[in-house]
């Protein structure tokens, strides 16, 4: 009994290793179907990378030409600055001698017009003071007139009351 124990043990040990070997040749032979795909699928993506290289190359040589042609428009953009920096600058004095001279002349303006208004300022003052004058000389005048006619008036009304008196008087009588 114990052989056959053993012998049954063994039998079912051997059945057990069958299956594993069975078992391992079928994930072998996944394994190398895998294999198969991967190198497939490696071969597809070495292609595919190689054809974006040189893509890539082509792209890099054509931003390389781009990239050329920019930086010689840098350089004239640069120089064309460089004219117009020049430019405004000599603008910019051109600008600051007018504003120079334009502020000088409105300097020489301001004192003629001065000059030319206290001159006239001045021929006012005479005119004035020759019609103050006159209008003194006048009012002067009008004074004594009024006042000699004031007294011819008050001469009159002395005389009239006199006169008046002296009815009175006589129609008192």
């Amino acid at each position: 009994m114990l052989t056959y124990a053993q012998s049954q043990g063994s039998t079912d040990e051997i059945i057990g290793l069958k299956k594993q070997v069975s078992s391992l040749k079928q994930t072998n032979a996944k394994l190398e179907q895998n294999v198969k795909e991967l190198k497939k699928t490696s071969k597809d993506m070495q292609d595919n990378l190689d054809a974006r290289l040189k893509e890539y190359d082509q792209k890099m040589n054509v931003m390389g030409d781009s990239l050329k042609a920019k930086e010689a428009t840098i350089v004239r953009m640069d120089n064309r600055e460089a004219q117009l920096f020049h430019s405004l600058n000599l603008r910019k004095t051109v600008a600051y001698i007018i504003f120079v001279v334009v502020l000088i002349l409105i300097i020489v303006a301001y004192f003629l017009l001065t000059k030319k208004f206290k001159t006239a300022n001045e021929k006012n003052e005479v005119k004035l003071y020759n019609v103050k004058d006159a209008l003194e000389v006048d009012a002067n005048k009008t004074k004594s007139e009024l006042q000699s006619q004031i007294a011819s008036v008050k001469a009159e009304i002395n005389l009239a009351k006199d006169e008046l008196e002296k009815k009175i008087k006589e129609a008192k009588k």
